[in-house]
């Protein structure tokens, strides 16, 4: 009893026969050849990229005597000194200038009561019955209302600035 592809002298014949069905296909299809082609000439194209990549990335090898001796330096930037001080618990530094901003907040409120309680007396002058007291009470609101046009621009100014630490004492700028 032999089985599919073998004859008598055995599994000999079947690699010739591979070979002529192979020969037959590609002359009844040209094409037939191009679809076996391509894929084996994509993975040699690859492998020898591979290859030649493979050769040309080097893994860095231990450091040098030179390298051992170079003093990696680390920049003097606002965030290497704010770290210091953070690490060194030095809480002044940053409260100092919180503290600055905040006083500063605080002549705000009390310029900004001076001004009102001389908008109110000069508003009180303006509705004077005598001629030259009214007229001085009108010039004096409006140059107290420019003044507190002013100081609030000043505030708003203030509000939206960011805390800036004075950098110019430790040489940073």
């Amino acid at each position: 009893m032999t089985g599919i592809g073998q004859t008598s002298s055995g599994l000999s014949a079947i690699g010739p026969q591979l070979l002529t069905s192979f020969v037959n296909s590609v002359e009844h299809n040209p094409f037939f050849l191009l679809t076996f082609i391509i894929p084996v000439v994509l993975i040699f194209l690859t492998s020898a990229v591979v290859k030649v990549k493979r050769r040309s990335t080097r893994i860095d090898g231990p450091p040098t005597l030179e390298q051992k001796k170079e003093k990696f330096i680390i920049p003097r930037d606002f965030f290497t000194v704010e770290s210091e001080k953070v690490i060194a618990d030095d809480f002044h530094h940053f409260l100092d200038p919180m503290e600055k901003e905040f006083h500063h907040l605080r002549e705000y409120d009390e310029y900004f009561r001076v001004l009102l309680k001389r908008f109110n007396k000069y508003e009180a002058m303006s509705h004077s019955t005598r001629k030259k007291k009214k007229q001085r009470g009108n010039d004096g609101r409006k140059e107290t209302f420019n003044e507190i046009l002013n100081l609030y621009n000043r505030l708003r100014k203030a509000k939206n600035q960011i805390v800036e630490f004075e950098q110019e004492d430790e040489g940073i700028l």
